[in-house]
């Protein structure tokens, strides 16, 4: 392994990467706001549309509050705007219309649905009733056996997480009421569980984020190091094996990243906090 590690780090360009390419404003830019784009990238990392989506939603998530709780004829326009866009992207690719520079606002502005829809409904509990819980999940059913099988649409799920249309969003939101009306039964069975189960189960849960973002740099790092990359190798015990070490590598470099996470997170709350404590006084003393 340690022979696999040296050989792969002189012939790798990682050098010239972080020199030639990280080095360079637009790039750096780029990193900031957590859209890198594949030439700049030492290895593919798709799933990183999710953390700029992410960002943008929470920057926009105290006005959408804001609406919520005092002007919801307007937040209601809003949400029906975005499900009409996904309704649009059905028939039509309108993603390059929400391009502004770098920056690619057409998940964000479909996926802050969800969003919404959670403090929805923390702020109103009847929501997760199981009369108005089975109504939604049998709505979103009905739609999606419509889509497939009627508007004959492809039933591939990957095919419409990057521009997220109607299909994606009824799905989505139909298998996340059906996990809240099914919550109290899951938690049951999870107490009926084996402990080493649960504890297995209590690591994932705590540490999903890392793992989410680190599995691709576990399979680049296996295909690397252990020269798992031969198409003529993917037998079931290939598959197993490179399984097997994607899952190590990954499980044990997620508790220290999920460490670093919290710690970067915890910084950012404090210093946005003492911002608006200053902002607030600022405005105070110049009424």
């Amino acid at each position: 392994m340690a022979n696999g590690i040296m050989q792969y780090i002189q012939k790798s360009k990682l050098d010239t990467f972080i020199i030639r390419q990280s080095l360079n404003l637009c790039n750096l830019l780029k990193w900031a706001t957590i859209i890198p784009s594949n030439a700049i990238m030492p290895f593919p990392l798709g799933q990183v549309w999710f953390l700029h989506a992410l960002i943008i939603i929470c920057l926009v998530s105290p006005l959408l509050f804001w609406l919520y709780k005092r002007n919801l004829p307007v937040f209601i326009i809003l949400l029906c705007c975005s499900v009409a866009t996904s309704v649009i992207q059905m028939n039509y690719n309108i993603v390059p219309f929400f391009k502004i520079g770098v920056h690619n606002l057409f998940n964000p502005f479909i996926h802050v649905l969800f969003f919404c829809i959670g403090f929805m409904v923390i702020d109103m509990p009847r929501l997760r009733s199981p009369y108005i819980s089975s109504a939604i999940v049998t709505l979103c059913f009905i739609a999606i056996f419509v889509f497939i099988n009627i508007l004959d649409i492809n039933p591939d799920y990957a095919k419409h997480t990057s521009s997220s249309d109607l299909y994606y969003v009824v799905g989505s939101t139909g298998a996340i009421w059906l996990f809240l009306m099914l919550q109290q039964y899951i938690m049951k069975l999870y107490k009926m569980l084996p402990l080493l189960i649960q504890h297995a189960s209590n690591f994932l849960f705590r540490h999903t984020f890392a793992i989410y973002l680190l599995h691709s740099f576990a399979i680049f790092f296996v295909e690397k190091v252990f020269g798992l990359v031969n198409p003529q190798q993917k037998t079931i015990s290939y598959g197993i094996i490179k399984l097997v070490l994607v899952l190590f590598v990954t499980l044990l470099l997620s508790p220290m990243f999920t460490r670093i996470s919290s710690l970067v997170s915890n910084q950012i709350l404090i210093l946005t906090g003492r911002t608006m404590s200053c902002l607030i006084k600022y405005r105070q003393k110049n009424r």
